[in-house]
């Protein structure tokens, strides 16, 4: 167990920031670098800046013209990523409640209550939903075709993360207080006690190979939008 605590807390967490850093930078860079020919510019020259920035956030908000599209399939996705923005928001808890109860006044006792209720039917939501959209990947010929082995391996991370996420939330006496402690001692370098339950050490590896997978695969979209001319400009 000690060397499972000394890879997964105490080594593994700084490699995968920098991994992460490094690797989003530069395919950022390369995305900046890459060459566009024979598309329309972005926003076309005739859309007026309110409307550019209109379409902009419509497309990263609500995935405006994949709704227009595929509207059932939107659904999925859309709860799906909404529910991830609130899980990642969320786990900012473990680093510090300081914004909840400074900015928003609340007590201990309502954080520790809308960490336990919102968070709880959060992780549900974006369990069931990851669940579908890997179903339906399965399923269905026309998508199954159309996928690649890239594409499962990256649905069943997700899923085994939610899965642990959820195990810790309703199947375990998750100390919060301790995880706090310990990535308080991991962001100011101080002498880091790593938690002891296995099911923590699981889940925190899985989100680790995760991170540490994302500037390499095709799942890194949410900066590349701003590169998506094709997707967003008006005219062609």
């Amino acid at each position: 167990m000690y060397g499972l605590q000394l890879l997964v807390g105490k080594i593994l967490p700084f490699v995968t920031i920098v991994v992460l850093v490094a690797g989003v930078t530069q395919r950022i860079r390369r995305w900046h670098k890459a060459a566009v020919t024979n598309i329309a510019l972005f926003p076309s020259a005739t859309t007026d800046k309110r409307d550019m920035w209109r379409e902009v956030l419509g497309e990263i908000v609500l995935f405006s013209s994949f709704r227009r599209e595929h509207r059932q399939l939107w659904a999925y996705t859309w709860f799906f990523h909404l529910a991830l923005l609130f899980i990642i928001v969320g786990h900012t808890r473990l680093i510090t409640d300081w914004p909840l109860r400074v900015l928003f006044g609340m007590s201990p006792q309502s954080v520790d209550s809308l960490s336990a209720w919102g968070g709880g039917i959060v992780g549900v939501v974006a369990l069931a939903t990851c669940a579908l959209l890997l179903f339906r990947r399965l399923t269905l010929p026309r998508v199954r075709e159309a996928s690649s082995g890239e594409d499962y391996l990256v649905m069943l991370l997700l899923l085994a993360i939610l899965i642990t996420g959820n195990m810790l939330r309703f199947g375990s006496h998750f100390d919060v207080t301790r995880v706090q402690a310990y990535f308080a001692s991991l962001f100011t370098f101080t002498a880091i006690q790593v938690p002891s339950d296995s099911l923590f050490l699981a889940h925190f590896l899985l989100v680790q190979v995760l991170l540490i997978y994302l500037p390499f695969g095709k799942f890194l979209h949410i900066p590349g939008i701003f590169y998506s001319k094709p997707l967003l400009a008006k005219d062609y």
